[in-house]
């Protein structure tokens, strides 16, 4: 049954990152937007662009001017004293590249503005995070070169756009199981969320990694069914919910599909079909009465390099696509196949 209903990666943008998620969180289009979005270069004045670097000065020991340097994110000590390799642009556009900046102060975690810092020479705009990290989303994040640089524990290198015209530059993103929605790093409930509906939610493809992002405005009702629209996105649904499977009445549309926590089940073994009973986290708990919490390897695209998730699971509405429940089969073939076993 591996992949039955499962939403294209085409339409999700990418399987295995965060590209394709929006993050709304911050309310601000300023920030860089893990969406996907293409700029298109006739809205930039060319003119007010330049990636080249910029020629060395021999009167401040070689060290290339501060936002005119290029620079890898991955080699802070290659821009010199006193200034960091961080995504900047010309001010008054959208154009963001790696340059060679002044170092901001501000610690992982800290409260930060991504565009808070304006050269007067260059008219360049920076955050104000220190070396190796960058305003996402309102906090200084770790900075990585996409799509498998080295991050701190429980952190995964995503790529986002409009870091770099190359798509070269990623964050160290949160892990998180999508099912509690706790995030790895600090346990923290909701993703590290203080409001309600929460501005962050656990997300991923079945392949993983599950990440925290922020949620989209107004799309917390999004629940186990509704049916989602073009352009689909990792978060388009509620926290605890994600566009897994394609919806059968709609077509190009996705349908809102709840995690749960999966069990072992056949004809044999029936009692937690629904989910591990007082889990909290069984389809009955999600609203999701018609559905089997089913295992969420066997909907990955590639098993033997994905990672299984083995306590992962979705609510897999199995009548509306015709497929057998997991309470009717014996045959190990079919329990795998089915995704009522794991892997």
């Amino acid at each position: 049954m591996r992949g039955l209903g499962l939403i294209a990666c085409a339409l999700l943008a990418s399987c295995n990152s965060i590209l394709g998620i929006t993050d709304l969180s911050s309310g601000s289009t300023d920030d860089a937007r893990p969406d996907g979005a293409a700029i298109d270069a006739a809205d930039v004045d060319a003119a007010a662009v330049s990636d080249a670097p910029s020629a060395v000065d021999a009167a401040t020991d070689g060290q290339p001017d501060a936002n005119l340097g290029a620079c890898n994110v991955a080699n802070q000590a290659a821009c010199g004293t006193g200034l960091m390799c961080s995504p900047a642009r010309p001010a008054g556009t959208q154009t963001v590249d790696p340059h060679c900046v002044a170092a901001g102060s501000l610690a992982a975690g800290a409260a930060c503005t991504a565009w808070g810092i304006t050269d007067p020479a260059t008219s360049f705009e920076h955050d104000t995070c220190a070396p190796g990290l960058f305003c996402q989303s309102g906090t200084c994040q770790p900075l990585c070169v996409a799509p498998n640089g080295t991050c701190p524990s429980n952190m995964t290198c995503s790529l986002y756009a409009g870091l770099a015209s190359d798509n070269s530059v990623g964050l160290c993103t949160p892990m998180c199981d999508p099912v509690s929605q706790v995030r790895l790093t600090d346990n923290a409930a909701k993703c590290g969320s203080v409001q309600t509906p929460p501005e962050r939610e656990c997300v991923g493809t079945p392949d993983g990694p599950f990440l925290c992002a922020g949620t989209i405005a107004g799309h917390d009702t999004f629940v186990q069914g509704t049916s989602v629209a073009p352009p689909i996105y990792l978060n388009s649904c509620a926290a605890g919910f994600a566009p897994i499977f394609t919806d059968p009445a709609t077509s190009g549309n996705a349908r809102c599909t709840a995690f749960c926590r999966p069990a072992s089940t056949s004809s044999a073994m029936t009692g937690n079909a629904k989910g591990v009973v007082g889990s909290g986290f069984t389809c009955p708990n999600r609203n999701a009465n018609s559905a089997e919490c089913r295992f969420v390897w066997s909907y990955q695209s590639n098993i033997g390099v994905s990672p299984h998730f083995d306590n992962v699971g979705v609510c897999f509405d199995f009548a509306l696509y015709g497929a057998p429940s997991c309470t009717t089969l014996t045959a190990t073939a079919d329990l795998r196949d089915n995704g009522c076993v794991p892997e």
